[in-house]
C-alpha cells in the first residue's frame, strides 16, 4: 500500500507549525535578553525590527500556500491564477532545506537545537514530497 501524496494544505500545516516554532525560539531568545514583552510588543519586533527580517521568506511562502489552498477551494471565473503550488513547494525546499537565503539559513541553523523547531523541521520533511 502506498503512502497517499501530502496536499498543499498539509503542506502548509507543516509550515504554520514550524513558523510558530521559530517564532518562540526568537522569542524566548530575545526575552532572555531584553526582559519580558507583551505579544503587541513582540508583533512590532516582528514587523519593524531588522533583526527579524529573516522571517519574511518563510511568511511569504505561507501567504502563496494560504492563496493556493483558498483558490483550490473557491475558484471563481475570471479570477487571477492562483500560485503555482509546484513552485512554492520548490521555494519551501530551497529556503529550508537548501540554504538558498544566506540570512535565513544562518538564523534557521541557530535556532534549530530549539526541540520545538527540531520537530516541526522533521515533521516538514515528512511532508514535503
Amino acid at each position: 500500500m502506498s503512502t497517499p501524496t501530502p496536499t498543499l494544505a498539509d503542506v502548509r500545516l507543516r509550515l504554520l507549525r514550524l513558523h510558530r516554532a521559530l517564532l518562540d525560539a526568537e522569542r524566548a531568545e530575545h526575552e532572555r535578553v531584553h526582559g519580558t514583552i507583551t505579544p503587541a510588543a513582540f508583533l512590532q519586533l516582528l514587523i519593524a525590527d531588522p533583526r527579524f527580517a529573516w522571517l519574511r521568506p518563510l511568511s511569504e511562502i505561507i501567504v502563496g500556500l494560504d492563496e493556493a489552498v483558498l483558490e483550490r477551494r473557491t475558484r471563481r471565473e475570471n479570477a487571477p491564477p492562483p500560485p503555482d503550488g509546484d513552485a512554492l513547494l520548490a521555494r519551501t525546499r530551497a529556503l529550508i532545506f537548501e540554504g538558498e537565503d544566506a540570512a535565513f539559513a544562518a538564523r534557521y541553523r541557530a535556532l534549530s537545537a530549539s526541540a520545538g523547531v527540531a520537530a516541526a523541521h522533521q515533521e516538514l520533511l515528512g511532508a514535503l514530497p
